[in-house]
């Protein structure tokens, strides 16, 4: 069964949609082409940040892969839970939030938000764990 958990929104993604929109405004009020230009770039950003913000899914599949979906305008990335080295929490500081670190056998982080950060821990080590168990079965049958 998949599971499925979504994207932390926090007060630091409406402050910056705030910020795009208010300076996106305000250049939309200046009567010339460079601030139109300017104005239409700062609402597209504030249109994709909604975007990322609402539309971020992460879904660990009954087949062993970890698909992280950041919206429409973004690929979707995929993972297999046996290409995963570990997985950690990461305690935010000053204005950084908190965060989950998953860390590939290539070296590569990736780091995600989840909503409910202990349970999303605690379902992808226990998926990696029965994925590791039978690779190591089919390993031996063959």
């Amino acid at each position: 069964m998949d599971r499925i958990f979504h994207k932390r929104v926090g007060v630091r993604d409406f402050v910056v949609v705030a910020v795009f929109a208010i300076v996106g405004l305000w250049a939309l009020m200046h009567r010339n082409v460079q601030s139109g230009l300017v104005g239409l770039a700062m609402m597209m950003l504030a249109a994709l940040t909604v975007e990322r913000a609402v539309h971020t899914i992460y879904t660990l599949t009954s087949d062993g892969r970890l698909l992280i979906d950041c919206g429409r305008f973004a690929r979707r990335r995929e993972v297999s839970l046996t290409d995963i080295r570990s997985v950690y929490r990461v305690e935010g500081r000053l204005l950084l939030r908190s965060y989950v670190a998953v860390e590939c056998v290539s070296g590569s982080v990736i780091a995600v938000q989840p909503g409910n950060e202990e349970g999303f821990v605690k379902e992808l080590r226990r998926r990696m764990e029965s994925a590791r168990q039978s690779s190591v079965q089919d390993a031996a049958l063959d």
